[in-house]
């Protein structure tokens, strides 16, 4: 009975990790949708527009507008940069390709993310896991085929939106210890409107209702997804919640076979399974040589 609770808060946290990887396809569907009647400078403005409205009366309504400070003004620049230029690569892809694939193609995120800890976070990481990443990238490869007549030039869109999410969660952790938490979701959302404001005036084109409808679903459904991802990272260890991550294929793959008719093929479906494996194997060995040296530590 003793450890009951602490298993039911993993449980928790694995849960919403679910709902979050499974509002983000949700959210790239909507933006798919949009790709038909606006620009994508346009819809990832729309993003990030009713995501910093949302955030920012969800976080006002508790806390007072003084917490919006930060040690580290250039890396929330950076971060906010580089979740925003995620964004628009992704959505360019969404216009052509299949939301399921382009999602298969992102998942090398991961695997980039480990690669850079090495040289941005100071991190080791062994042979095995460059082994792991190297395997998963042969899975990215076989994604994409390139060379071989069926590689339509979008699916390096969502490549580059993964790269650059990597450089913001690299970002993300170096600012953990330092800014509070719910600055740094205001900095990224401002960031993002603010650069996407920027951009409009060469794409503006005056939504419809229908249009700034589906923009501001697009701005719930994000702030809901990074609600539950923050309350997943609250009640569990993210080495436990990393492989859950990959929920979103499965997700992507529904969506879009259910709003968009659409069905991954054979070896989409082959090389994402080479990269989920690839990236658990990391995520597993992570969480093993975490435990290996908290037993150390407690034995020395």
């Amino acid at each position: 009975m003793t450890d009951a609770s602490p298993r039911s808060h993993t449980l928790d946290g694995i849960l919403l990790m679910g709902v979050a990887f499974t509002l983000f396809p949700l959210m790239d569907a909507v933006g798919k949708h949009l790709t038909q009647d606006y620009h994508p400078f346009q819809i990832t403005w729309g993003r990030f527009f009713f995501q910093a409205l949302f955030v920012s009366i969800l976080i006002f309504s508790r806390r007072p507008p003084s917490i919006l400070r930060t040690r580290k003004p250039g890396l929330q620049f950076a971060r906010a940069f580089s979740g925003w230029a995620s964004n628009i690569p992704f959505i360019f892809g969404l216009a052509f390709i299949p939301l399921a694939d382009a999602f298969a193609a992102v998942l090398v995120g991961p695997l980039i993310v480990t690669a850079l800890s090495v040289p941005l976070l100071g991190e080791k990481v062994g042979l095995r896991r460059w082994s792991a990443i190297a395997v998963g990238m042969i899975g990215a490869l076989i994604v994409v085929r390139p060379g071989l007549g069926v590689m339509h030039w979008a699916i390096s869109m969502p490549l580059l939106s993964a790269a650059a999410f990597a450089f913001y969660q690299i970002f993300t952790r170096r600012l953990s210890g330092t800014d509070d938490t719910d600055a740094t979701l205001l900095f990224g959302a401002y960031g993002g409107a603010i650069m996407s404001t920027a951009l409009l005036p060469f794409v503006w084109k005056t939504p419809d209702l229908a249009g700034w409808g589906f923009m501001a679903l697009m701005g719930l459904i994000i702030s809901a997804a990074h609600i539950a991802l923050v309350r997943a990272l609250h009640f569990a260890a993210a080495s436990i919640l990393a492989p859950f991550a990959y929920i979103q294929i499965i997700s992507a793959t529904v969506v879009g076979l259910v709003f968009f008719g659409d069905f991954p093929d054979r070896w989409t479906l082959i090389g994402a399974a080479i990269i989920c494996a690839s990236g658990l194997y990391i995520a597993y060995r992570e969480r093993t040589l975490a435990r290996a040296r908290r037993v150390s530590g407690a034995s020395a």
